[in-house]
This record gives C-alpha cells, sequence and structure tokens, in this order.
C-alpha cells in the first residue's frame, strides 16, 4: 500500500514493549518487556519511495526545481563565483514564480500541503522513554528550537541540546533514553 495523500503533520511511534509469556513462572502471567533494538529515525525523513504515483507526479515539479537549484549552486561554487544578496534573492524570487506554475493542476499532496512540497518531512520533537519496562521508566520531550538547536524536557529541567543528542536516541540500551514516538512537519523551503 503506498500513500496517495500526505498529511502536514506525521507521528512515527516504535513499537518499544512486548508482553513475554512466563509459563513457568509461580503467576503464569507474563512479564511486559523492552525492545533495545536501535531504531534510527533521520532528522530528514524523504517519504517519495512510499508514495503512489500520481502523488509522485504531485511533488515532481518542486523536486525537479529543487534539484536545479543545488545543481546551479554547486556548479557556481565550483567556478569560484559568489552570489550577491540581490541575485540570491532574484534566485528564489524565479523558483518559486517556477513551481508555483509548475504545480500540477492545482492539486497539492495534501489538505494545507504547499504545492511546493518536495516530499520532504522535518523532525521537530521526539518523546523518549529511559527504563526497562512501560511500567516504570521516565518519559521526555525533546523540542527542535530552530537549526542544531534542541530543548531536552526533563521534568522542571529543560536542558539545551543538539542534533548530535538527537541522533543517539535510536536505543542500545534500556537505561538511556530511547526514541518512542518522532513528530516530524513538511520542510518548508
Amino acid at each position: 500500500q503506498k500513500l496517495h495523500r500526505v498529511p502536514l503533520y506525521l507521528v512515527v511511534q516504535f513499537n518499544r514493549f512486548y508482553w513475554k509469556l512466563t509459563p513457568n513462572s509461580r503467576d503464569h502471567t507474563g512479564v511486559n518487556c523492552k525492545i533495545k533494538k536501535p531504531v534510527k529515525f533521520p532528522l530528514e525523513l524523504d517519504i517519495h519511495e512510499f508514495c503512489d504515483d500520481d502523488l509522485k507526479a504531485i511533488m515532481k515539479p518542486a523536486r525537479d526545481k529543487h534539484t536545479e537549484m543545488l545543481i546551479a549552486r554547486a556548479e557556481r561554487a565550483t567556478k569560484g563565483m559568489k552570489q550577491s544578496e540581490d541575485e540570491n534573492m532574484e534566485d528564489s524570487k524565479e523558483l518559486q514564480a517556477a513551481l508555483n506554475l509548475s504545480a500540477t493542476n492545482g492539486q497539492t499532496a495534501g489538505p494545507g500541503v504547499s504545492p511546493n512540497f518536495r516530499g520532504i518531512y522535518e523532525l521537530f520533537g521526539v518523546v523518549t522513554h529511559k527504563g526497562r519496562d512501560s511500567n516504570s521508566g521516565h518519559y521526555m520531550g525533546w523540542v527542535k528550537q530552530g537549526p542544531d538547536s534542541w530543548i531536552c524536557y526533563d521534568d522542571e529541567h529543560p536542558a539545551e541540546c543538539k542534533d548530535e543528542d538527537i541522533k543517539k536516541l535510536a536505543g542500545e540500551t534500556a537505561d538511556w533514553h530511547i526514541g518512542y514516538m518522532a513528530y516530524y512537519r513538511v520542510k518548508e523551503d
């Protein structure tokens, strides 16, 4: 099954807990266990491969224009050319006009989603769990404030952190923060 529409916000929940039967134990019920296997989640999520052909067609003009802009920027850099603020502003205006003209019959990828959407979401929040099972431990929130700037909310003790700290939330040990939910939003260029 492929996506045929996309939301402004995308929430991904990782299966981090399971019930392990213990038939040989005294109570014969089971134990709530935590899955410690690392699950990496990107700071930017490209959903293009998960989209159906119609949705890919809607996103194609914006993806193509973005690629052209990156190639042009790289060519200028290899030629040692520098652009002034005015030239950058003009490039931005031209790109915006081209994207607006190239939108597929006014269709968008989803409700409220810009016609310039390329299929890229950015991570802006993470909920983590620290502990050995879901009945105990500690949940914390990590919220993006700006480029490479995050706040970790640990009850009444907020702390600043960086993208590198967020990448460490993939998991491996139950005694450290493990990503439980990832919150993404449409990336605006």
